[in-house]
């Protein structure tokens, strides 16, 4: 028995452990890698100011871009958490060394070929009608953000497979310290050696790539795989997996363009707003710190458990889950709607910027109650490979519940407008959000009742497709996923 055949034995405890202990578990050791890549964000802002504008004007600029980017890589990760949490959920029986080998063979390809297309687009923009190549600074910048997606996204995948054995100690590891030396050499650079925003993104590069082979070391290390055994139906695996991943994808390109629109918006009202919007977006994902956790840990627990047809220990992580996360997004509301007036003044802050701020503190976060429930829905859809529900929702949540209300808000009430229409947006997806995985669960039992009441049927018409989709996932076809 393979390495990674003998972790599955080892981590029975999805299945079987006490559900309360089983999510912070998994969720704790999470923590200091999530408030990592926040502050990450937070880091390359703060040292890009110390830059000239013409810096800061092409990282502005990128913004859209890199989202785009994360939010293909957590798509491709998405379904790669899937796949494993039914590889282990069904007990398969088969070599997970070499369909794992697979898995991350085709899934390193697709990658490849989205940095490189996006390379070559960069350098022909003008063909393409746009004109990036008309700003240097933006145009380096950008081919070396595209370069750097490969690397990033071997580290996010080599976590996301750790976590989705449910080795979350290895997750936060593998994070915390990429993050810190990535900090480190960049707060270095700038203070020290005084480097520009293309120098500095060599060196992130530089660090990325480093991690990246470090990142491939430790899964053969831990898992005993090797990328060799990944040649047979390469072309074929690739294909299945892009397609798989379509969903899961498109789900997290939704919300960039939503915030497109949104800062449209903003804009409109001056600088002040536009300058208020980009601070918004950067503290809502600390607002959002609890979501953000759970949704990168529970994933495991539903996906491994839905497959093993343990509908109600699912219910159970899923009502767990959504309760905590309630709450702590209360707290954070509470606290902050109490002390962001007296935490402005004692920072000497009274600018118009600020009163925008005071005003989206007071309104929005109680409604992150509502933002955080729906992360955690879909992000159990997704592992519960139903990533076209998921995506048919988050569609709807968007185009007909979000962008209407807050234009609406923006029309009657101006930015005020905008924060009530977030407030309410959110509260109506989350009810949507509830409704509808109720109704998922109530199909599930009325199927589980069929399968009950007719055994003989169960075994010539429920037995077979499970074992047809075990050996379809990668070497037969991931169409059904």
């Amino acid at each position: 028995m393979s390495t990674l055949n003998r972790a599955s034995e080892d981590f029975r405890w999805i299945l079987t452990g006490d559900i309360k202990k089983s999510v912070w578990r998994l969720s704790l050791p999470l923590i200091p890698g999530i408030f990592g890549l926040i502050f990450m964000d937070l880091l390359d802002s703060f040292l890009v100011l110390q830059m000239t504008p013409a810096d800061l004007l092409a990282l502005s600029l990128s913004v859209p871009i890199s989202n785009g980017l994360f939010a293909i890589a957590i798509g491709f990760n998405i379904t790669v958490a899937a796949i494993i949490g039914r590889w282990r959920g069904e007990r398969s029986t088969r070599d997970l060394t070499k369909e794992l080998a697979n898995l991350l063979h085709a899934n390193f390809i697709i990658v490849l070929a989205i940095s490189t297309l996006c390379v070559i687009a960069i350098r022909y923009s003008e063909l393409l009608g746009f004109r990036i190549s008309d700003n240097n600074i933006l145009s380096d910048y950008l081919t070396l953000r595209f370069s750097n997606f490969i690397f990033f996204t071997i580290i996010m995948t080599a976590a996301t497979v750790f976590r989705s054995w449910g080795d979350t100690m290895a997750t936060g590891r593998l994070l915390l310290s990429w993050l810190s030396c990535k900090a480190t050499a960049s707060i270095l650079s700038v203070a020290i050696f005084h480097v520009d925003l293309i120098e500095l993104g060599f060196i992130q590069l530089f660090s990325d790539s480093i991690f990246a082979a470090y990142s491939i070391l430790l899964l053969r290390r831990m898992y005993d795989f090797k990328f060799a055994t990944a040649k047979n139906r390469l072309v074929a695996n690739t294909k299945k997996l892009a397609i798989a991943a379509m969903p899961a994808v498109s789900v997290n390109l939704i919300a960039p363009i939503a915030l497109a629109a949104t800062a449209q918006l903003f804009y409109n009202h001056g600088e002040a707003a536009t300058a208020a919007f980009g601070i918004i977006i950067r503290l809502e994902s600390i607002l959002l710190i609890a979501p953000m956790i759970f949704t990168a840990s529970i994933p495991t627990l539903i996906g491994h458990n839905y497959f093993a047809s343990n509908k109600e220990r699912c219910q159970g992580i899923l009502r767990h889950a959504l309760f905590t996360v309630i709450w702590i997004q209360l707290l954070i509301a509470g606290l902050v709607y109490s002390y962001s007036d007296s935490i402005f003044n004692l920072l000497g802050l009274q600018t118009e910027a600020t009163t925008i701020l005071i005003c989206f503190f007071k309104i929005v976060p109680f409604s992150y109650t509502g933002l955080g429930a729906i992360l955690i829905v879909v992000s159990a859809l997704n592992a519960m490979q139903n990533a076209k529900i998921a995506l048919i929702f988050t569609l709807v949540r968007t185009v007909i519940i979000y962008l209407p209300i807050v234009v609406v808000g923006n029309q009657l009430a101006g930015i005020e407008g905008i924060f009530f229409g977030f407030f309410i947006s959110n509260i109506l997806a989350a009810s949507l959000a509830w409704h509808m995985l109720n109704r998922h669960w109530a199909t599930e039992t009325v199927s589980v009742n069929i399968v009950t009441k007719k055994k003989d049927t169960t075994k010539t018409n429920v037995s077979r497709p499970i074992e047809k989709s075990r050996d379809s996932l990668l070497t037969g076809g991931l169409s059904n996923f």
